[in-house]
């Protein structure tokens, strides 16, 4: 069964976040495990255990509860049927990042859904600090969600990749899944630099990973104008879900010089999907 996580704070751009991972839950009958985070209770340090403990229990009951409303509010709003997607809630004590990363090991993750709301200096002016760290960390596939956004299809898909460097990539078999469920479009847009010529076909990393098929089309873009090159071929193609697969899981993110994946998601108002090089949760 597929599993999504999905973290939320409670804000419009989480709510959002939650509605689109329900919507495609119901299209294959997954499970979608809900997560919030809660902080440290604020206790004097000189108060007993027991009294920290009480107030922790409170916290995280209240906490549960709100996200249990929220998500009984969901399923009312999508006409959803409790049989039709399997839900859990989780209310944990630490850190968000940490948290996402420890249940995408232990529970077989398939799928991450979060909002990309929250600004946080420069370097994160498109998304918010949580987001961008994903991004960076995360070892599931990871789809973004932009603020305001209602999910109906996704129809025309296009997939950035590198030339060189593929690795692993079992995520790729989630790509395929969404592209058949939707009868997608696919575009994979090689980024090239000046002396790589566009290929015909797939490299056969990719071809064995995805049905032999599924339709798709290949273009390119030029590395030194990639992000005008790719934000045309958005408003050309009509384009309404990018999925960036970058060269290495770690600290590329960093790299002002690619996130421009990030930057033309959030330009155009689209999910975007990063398919990390690691192994995905089995």
């Amino acid at each position: 069964m597929l599993r999504i996580l999905v973290p939320t704070d409670f804000s419009e751009n989480a709510y959002a976040a939650m509605r689109t991972a329900l919507q495609l839950a119901r299209s294959y009958q997954a499970e979608v495990v809900f997560l919030h985070t809660m902080e440290r209770p604020p206790v004097p340090a000189t108060s007993p255990q027991e009294v920290y403990a009480d107030i922790y229990k409170a916290e995280h009951q209240k906490l549960e509860q709100k996200l249990q409303q929220q998500c009984q509010g969901l399923y009312l709003e999508l006409s959803l049927r409790p049989k039709e997607v399997l839900k859990t809630v989780q209310v944990l004590p630490a850190p968000l990042i940490d948290a996402i990363l420890q249940l995408s090991c232990g529970s077989a993750v398939n799928l991450v859904v979060m909002g990309s709301s929250g600004v946080s200096g420069f370097q994160k002016f498109f998304l918010g600090s949580n987001t961008s760290d994903m991004i960076r960390l995360t070892i599931a596939p990871l789809l973004i969600i932009p603020p305001n956004y209602h999910f109906e299809a996704f129809k025309i898909i296009s997939v950035i990749i590198r030339l060189k460097r593929f690795g692993e990539r079992p995520g790729l078999r989630l790509l395929e899944r969404i592209a058949q469920t939707y009868s997608a479009q696919l575009y994979f847009i090689f980024v090239l630099d000046e002396d790589e010529t566009e290929p015909k076909f797939l490299p056969p990393a990719e071809t064995y990973s995805l049905d032999k098929d599924l339709p798709y089309k290949i273009t390119s873009i030029r590395k030194a104008t990639k992000a005008q090159d790719l934000q045309k071929h958005l408003q050309n193609s009509g384009t309404d879900l990018l999925v960036w697969l970058p060269m290495q899981h770690g600290f590329w993110g960093n790299s002002p010089s690619e996130q421009f994946a990030e930057r033309a998601a959030s330009k155009a108002g689209l999910p975007l999907l990063v398919i990390p090089h690691i192994k995905e949760a089995q």
